[in-house]
């Protein structure tokens, strides 16, 4: 939506969500719009990058900024974390990391960064960041299920009437999501454990039709017990009501791009009980127990992927084979899944009590009009904070206000 005219703008947010409150666009170029709000809000984890231009602009006190993680096992992302230690952050600045598990492996890079600039160059003054944990959220009302809907996709994928279905929602990528190996192995141990009939329907994509069959084929060879239904997850229409299929949700990743997960919120909010790995981003929505079961997951040591991280940082390691190694070292105890899935498979109590507290919670706790209060009350507090800080003395003019940018004329003339 970039270089767009406002109607078009204004439009755009219309179709997302009706808003009560006044709408007023900054342009581009514009930072001192940027000062008129006070705050500024980057959909990435770049907060150093937009220090150093409100440092060149001469507004670091007329604005603070957010800035929110996502996947940040990529090198590019990892530097821009770690420019955060020396970037003219001040205390209205604020990270937001979407789990728990980002928000350690954040501050474990940060304080490494740190640790490194004070043993080799006598750094004390290096900042610390402000890091708040906030999730992403969904708009629970979305995922609402219906008998419609569930009749439709049953008979649309000629389920049996007695079939337990279990969900996956996602993309279809052993590399950068998760192995489906071993959830078709844990299904299978569920099948012939219980002996009822089981429907595995796998919602999502994959990046190409020779992609998709060799998934899909090596999949199915592990749960031959289990009916194996694909579904085109690209469809508008798919995207909410394919949910109302499903009896259990699950999906075992194993990916340390996965630093919080949304599907297995969506699948709360859609009263599904969920069966998902005890990993990453995971640990911190699915309660074990009450909404479904976190199944063990475990990892190598610490100090034992040294040799990825050199391969990956030296371009022998492509991301996608750097993140896919680590998830093959990565084990999810298909045991442990296969005794989750078959007690919920048998126990259709179980599964409407855990779905009504899964349904609960995600509103709770992960419905966007919760989460966006948790923004604003940031924002007011960062915003309070600059506002009652004294001002600086002005920098002295032979200190360039951004050396990683300076003046190609004084530079190269």
């Amino acid at each position: 939506m970039a270089n767009q005219a406002e109607p078009a703008l204004n439009a755009f947010v219309a179709r997302i969500a009706e808003t009560p409150k006044p709408v007023r666009w900054v342009a581009r170029n514009d930072r001192m719009g940027l000062a008129r709000s006070g705050m500024a809000h980057l959909p990435s984890p770049s907060l150093a990058r937009e220090a150093w231009l409100r440092r060149t602009a001469r507004l670091e006190h007329a604005y603070g900024v957010t800035a929110i993680t996502h996947t940040t096992a990529s090198a590019n992302i990892m530097d821009m974390l770690a420019d955060l230690v020396t970037a003219p952050i001040h205390p209205w600045d604020t990270l937001i990391c979407t789990s728990t598990a980002v928000r350690a492996s954040v501050q474990l890079q940060l304080d490494a960064v740190r640790a490194d600039l004070e043993e080799r160059l006598g750094a004390t003054r290096a900042p610390s960041p402000n890091l708040v944990t906030i999730p992403l959220g969904v708009n629970v009302d979305d995922f609402a299920t219906s008998a419609e809907n569930r009749e439709r996709w049953r008979r649309e994928l000629e389920l049996p009437d007695d079939a337990v279905v279990v969900l996956y929602v996602g993309r279809f990528n052993p590399h950068a999501k998760m192995n489906p190996v071993p959830m078709a192995m844990a299904l299978e141990r569920a099948a012939r454990k219980t002996g009822k009939t089981i429907a595995w329907v796998q919602a999502g994509w994959s990046g190409s039709e020779a992609h998709d069959k060799l998934y899909h084929d090596e999949a199915r060879r592990y749960c031959p017990s289990v009916l194996y239904k694909v579904v085109d997850g690209r469809k508008p229409d798919t995207r909410f009501s394919i949910w109302s299929v499903g009896d259990i949700f699950l999906s075992l990743s194993d990916n340390i791009q996965e630093t919080f997960g949304l599907t297995p919120v969506e699948a709360m909010a859609a009263g599904i009980p969920a069966v998902v790995s005890d990993w990453d981003g995971y640990k911190d929505t699915v309660r074990h127990g009450v909404d479904g079961f976190r199944i063990a997951t475990y990892a190598p040591r610490a100090g034992a992927g040294g040799d990825l991280a050199y391969r990956h940082a030296n371009g022998w390691l492509t991301y996608d084979n750097y993140v896919g190694t680590v998830a093959q070292l990565t084990a999810v105890d298909v045991g442990d899944a296969g005794r989750a899935l078959a007690e919920l498979v048998e126990n259709p109590d179980l599964r409407r009590r855990m779905g009504q507290a899964a349904q609960a919670r995600a509103r709770e706790v992960f419905d966007w009009r919760v989460v966006i209060g948790q923004y604003e009350s940031l924002w007011d507090e960062l915003n309070n904070r600059r506002l009652a800080a004294a001002r600086p003395i002005a920098p002295r003019r032979d200190i360039m206000l951004n050396p990683r940018r300076p003046d190609p004329f004084l530079l190269f003339g």
